[in-house]
């Protein structure tokens, strides 16, 4: 079966964005481009519905679909199918994470405690690490030859001193860094069971960023000096969400939930960090009000505005979606995918 995922071509819209009152007046003007056209052709193995795609370097991507199947993509063209489903060594039976790292990627899988580094060029494994403890994190990222954990299922009844950041060390030992529940302060949204959700985590220069579910800051683990730091993200909560595990009906805390502006990926750039927020609807319906948030690394907010769902960067000021193409009805699962190329310009701040 074959699939063509295009990349459309389209004309420039420009779009209005929100910048903080703190900083000034103007409000810098969104540009948004849809340039290049170049046929992805999937003759490998069929997919099921998309469930991530992970850009490797400027033109290859790795698709994952609901049954967790990896296919990698190389100059717009199938590759191969990457690693293998099983519980035996080097194999895995879900996808928690995935992160690249040069030619490898590495896949975390929490059900079976371990992460894999698959050989993008042979598919080869390179590096295997199984702890049963790995089970308790939903989020992980690998910078200076380590992986880091953060623990995010904190709830009324988690212990102020418990730690939610880890490092794996050379014997596959756990080690906490120094960053504890308490460390969140008021700043969060309490439940009195935390559902379990996606730890984001990206690094740069040495330090780690990362968003826990239900706070309204950026973390930011800087590896050298083992300190933790933060600024708080500009997000849209309903009132009165500080303890939700004081409702005792669930239905009730799903209503406020879906109120709830969550940061579902965020993708740093040269001189930037960009978040794909959105609101997440019960149910497995679509997000949405989803959202491109750009923020300045000391945490200053230049502008926000609208997208569509399932956003990834790829590089520079230029980001990709996939959607369903209704027009090849006759495959069951037809895709495009499109790149959109974002600008910000004003009075008082130069473009990209």
């Amino acid at each position: 079966m074959k699939t063509v995922l295009l990349f459309a071509c389209a004309g420039i819209i420009c779009l209005c964005s929100c910048q903080r009152k703190k900083e000034s007046k103007n409000e810098p003007v969104s540009t948004l481009t849809h340039s290049g056209s170049v046929p992805l052709v999937d003759d490998g193995p069929p997919l099921s519905q998309i469930a991530r795609i992970l850009p490797i370097g400027r033109d290859s991507i790795v698709v994952m679909d609901r049954s967790f199947q990896l296919q990698l993509f190389v100059n717009y063209r199938f590759e191969k199918v990457l690693g293998k489903k099983g519980k035996g060594p080097g194999e895995y039976s879900s996808v928690t994470d995935l992160k690249a790292n040069g030619d490898t990627l590495f896949l975390f899988d929490r059900r079976l405690g371990k992460i894999i580094g698959y050989s993008l060029k042979t598919n080869d494994v390179f590096k295997e690490v199984v702890n049963t403890d790995l089970s308790r994190f939903s989020g992980f990222i690998r910078e200076n030859g380590a992986f880091y954990f953060a623990f995010s299922r904190y709830e009324k009844e988690t212990a102020l001193e418990h730690s939610l950041l880890y490092r794996l060390d050379e014997h596959n030992n756990l080690r906490e860094l120094g960053f504890h529940y308490s460390d969140l302060g008021s700043d969060k949204i309490v439940f009195a069971i935390t559902p379990w959700v996606p730890v984001p985590m990206r690094a740069k220069d040495n330090l780690i960023y990362f968003r826990l579910p239900f706070s309204k800051r950026m973390w930011i683990y800087d590896v050298i000096k083992n300190k933790v730091e933060s600024f708080k993200l500009d997000l849209d909560y309903p009132e009165n969400t500080e303890d939700l595990a004081s409702l005792r009906s669930l239905q009730d805390q799903i209503k406020i939930l879906e109120q709830v502006e969550m940061v579902a990926d965020f993708f740093m750039l040269k001189d930037r960090i960009v978040l794909w927020t959105a609101k997440w609807k019960m149910g497995g319906k679509p997000p949405e009000d989803c959202k491109l948030r750009f923020y300045t690394y000391a945490g200053i907010e230049l502008a926000h505005f609208s997208v569509s769902p399932f956003v990834w960067h790829i590089e520079d000021s230029v980001f990709a979606r996939w959607e369903v193409d209704t027009t090849q009805s006759e495959v069951q699962y037809p895709y495009r995918i499109t790149w959109e190329k974002y600008k910000i310009a004003s009075s008082n701040r130069s473009a990209f």
